[in-house]
């Protein structure tokens, strides 16, 4: 009996808190400029995880709204620069994409989830899908250049990518940066 009433104590901390959520989600009067605004003020103040909060609510609020293809790329770029979540701005970026192909937002966002696919996370296959559908949408933008040469050098280390060797010179290990001390001392 006892772990009867426990579980439905259990359940009523969980879903209390869920049925608030979606009152206070459905109480929402505010217009979708109201949203985009209240997105646009949290991040000024450096309160990222709220902003990203409002853009998914202007997103599922007003998917036909005229701003919402630049509150995702904002949302994506939170992601990335200030919370460094690859995965989350990968998701944003798809999500545009996938939503406004033809905008230029949509265009960059295709771009921006390979990129990131390719070269922060490491997820080559999902790159090269990312990267198939922009030169699918996107025949003849300018960029399908550096598309190729990312699709042509996927997982490649950049000392095997002619037109980046030596570029970057290796790093010094302490030891030869004290041997180079020591005879300009001399």
């Amino acid at each position: 009996m006892n772990t009867i009433k426990m579980k439905g104590i259990a359940m009523q901390k969980v879903l209390m808190p869920l049925f608030m959520l979606l009152l206070l989600s459905a109480c929402d009067k505010r217009t979708p400029d109201q949203i985009y605004n209240a997105a646009l003020d949290a991040k000024a103040q450096k309160k990222y995880d709220l902003a990203i909060k409002e853009y998914s609510q202007l997103a599922d609020k007003a998917p036909e709204y005229e701003m919402l293809p630049k509150a995702l790329y904002d949302m994506a770029e939170i992601h990335m620069n200030q919370l460094s979540d690859m995965d989350g701005a990968i998701k944003a970026f798809q999500r545009l994409a996938n939503q406004f192909t033809h905008s230029e937002e949509g265009l960059k966002a295709r771009f921006m989830a390979g990129f990131l696919l390719a070269n922060n996370v490491k997820r080559y296959e999902e790159a090269a899908n990312e990267y198939h559908r922009f030169i699918t949408d996107y025949p003849n933008n300018p960029l399908i250049e550096a598309v190729q040469f990312e699709l042509d050098n996927l997982g490649k280390p950049i000392e095997e990518i002619p037109t980046l060797r030596g570029l970057i010179t290796p790093p010094k290990d302490e030891v030869s940066q004290e041997i180079d001390i020591k005879v300009q001392n001399k």
